[in-house]
């Protein structure tokens, strides 16, 4: 049973000329999953984004064309 759910976008982080994953969305559903609770998440990305490495969250992906990418300099 999940016990919290996220809803929003994830996102491509820039920093230093190396991609991160990002985003609300993530970082509340891994917060709640590090924490103890069952999480899942809402999202829609493109195929690019790491998803695999967060298999401790359940996903809810509507795939689009492209992920957003934000530029930290």
């Amino acid at each position: 049973m999940i016990e919290y759910c996220s809803v929003g976008h994830v996102s491509l982080d820039v920093i230093d000329t190396k991609l991160h994953a990002g985003g609300s969305t993530l970082f509340g559903a891994q917060l709640a999953s590090e924490l103890g609770y069952k999480s899942a998440a809402v999202t829609a990305s493109a195929v690019d984004f790491p998803f695999s490495d967060y298999s401790d969250i359940e996903w809810s992906i509507q795939f689009s064309n492209h992920t957003k990418k934000n530029l930290f300099l």
